[in-house]
């Protein structure tokens, strides 16, 4: 499998790349007047919100060109309030070694009145929408250890939006592989042998016509329960201590090929066919001690790719690649990654990242397209 990392601006990049050459699209661009991290030609300090989004727009239209039309495009984008400048570097913060400066300047501006949400997520949609995408779902990313804050006069934000993009009305998309788990009260109510047992004559005041009042039983008797002998079900689902696994499994390794393989905490849980997917999302956030910044969890790309009808082979993009998850975690997959980054000490961050968890296989490749020479 390949990893290769454009370093450059990402649109310079973009342009290089053949026409309808990716499968899926999993990123998440650096949010509007939120901070500076001293690099020409960054996104997220333009002057103005419509500056923002034109920006963003003109780099998803490449991002679309390059895109398969079955493909899906996922985006995480977040919200800011408006406020002024705090003034502060970052590194004058005692004990944060962060490398940019908080706040660049004011977003208080338009109709942005201060302390005002700007409704950024919300207003990028429509614009992916007016320059022609398909506005798929909009699942919620509900993060149960959010980030303190120090607001006392609203709820603290413990979520953040995704955004499911398709350049055609019809794409490829695995429902199956995105279903909600089961709660351990469930597992149990499920495994019951209704149809043995006798019931209470008690139901509706004794009654009941069509027999006696049996216990509440799930999608599959127990003849066919999901723990038969021939479950696919390989682990638990993360938060549930349940699940039959596969004994090549057992010691948190496995063999596929020629390629070593550790078990993760992706593993997909395989449920009743009639247990629906839902559009939120509970993954908590995974903080990487590598980088002073903000990382996607690897269990929140890993969902993508998983809903995307993933394959071996396929080759994941992500315009905006920072630590590098997208590319760890479609590269355990077996799944090519093409990453694009700007800032040469993230890129630093996301080779070491991804060899260093991965050690005996192939090295990332690090290229800077001729028109970002030339730009140079």
């Amino acid at each position: 499998m390949t990893v290769k990392i454009y370093q450059g601006q990402c649109l310079a990049s973009l342009k290089t790349l053949p026409d309808n050459s990716v499968d899926i699209v999993i990123t998440s661009p650096p949010y509007w007047g939120l901070r500076d991290y001293g690099k020409d030609g960054q996104i997220g300090l333009e002057k103005s919100l419509q500056e923002h989004l034109d920006v963003l727009i003109e780099i998803f239209a490449e991002v679309r060109r390059v895109l398969k039309p079955e493909g899906i495009c996922w985006v995480n984008y977040g919200d800011c309030y408006a406020t002024t400048p705090n003034g502060r570097k970052a590194v004058d913060i005692v004990g944060d070694d962060r490398g940019f400066v908080d706040k660049p300047f004011s977003t208080i501006q338009g109709n942005c009145k201060p302390k005002d949400l700007c409704l950024l997520p919300e207003r990028f949609v429509i614009a992916m929408q007016d320059s022609g995408w398909w506005v798929r779902a909009k699942p919620i990313w509900a993060k149960r250890n959010p980030m303190p804050e120090s607001a006392k006069d609203r709820p603290t934000t413990a979520y953040e939006q995704l955004y499911m993009f398709t350049k055609s009305e019809r794409y490829l998309y695995d429902h199956k592989a995105v279903r909600i788990g089961l709660a351990e009260s469930s597992i149990s109510r499920y495994e019951q042998d209704i149809d043995s047992q006798e019931g209470s004559h008690r139901a509706n005041g004794g009654r009941k016509t069509n027999g006696t009042m049996k216990a509440v039983g799930g999608p599959r008797s127990k003849s066919s329960s999901f723990k038969r002998e021939n479950s696919k079900r390989a682990v638990a689902h993360p938060g549930q201590s349940m699940g039959t696994h596969r004994p090549d499994r057992e010691d948190k390794n496995y063999q596929d090929g020629t390629r070593s393989l550790r078990q993760w905490e992706f593993d997909p849980p395989v449920v009743p066919d009639d247990i629906m997917e839902l559009d939120i999302w509970d993954i908590p956030t995974k903080s990487y001690r590598g980088a002073h910044f903000a990382t996607f969890p690897p269990d929140l790309v890993y969902r993508c790719l998983a809903a995307s009808a993933m394959e071996k082979g396929c080759v994941v993009l992500d315009p905006f690649g920072g630590a590098g998850t997208t590319g760890l975690v479609a590269d355990r997959l077996q799944m090519d990654s093409i990453l694009c980054e700007l800032n040469e000490e993230y890129i630093d961050i996301a080779s070491d990242r991804i060899e260093g968890e991965q050690g005996m296989f192939p090295s990332v490749e690090i290229i800077i397209p001729e028109a970002v020479r030339a730009a140079e």
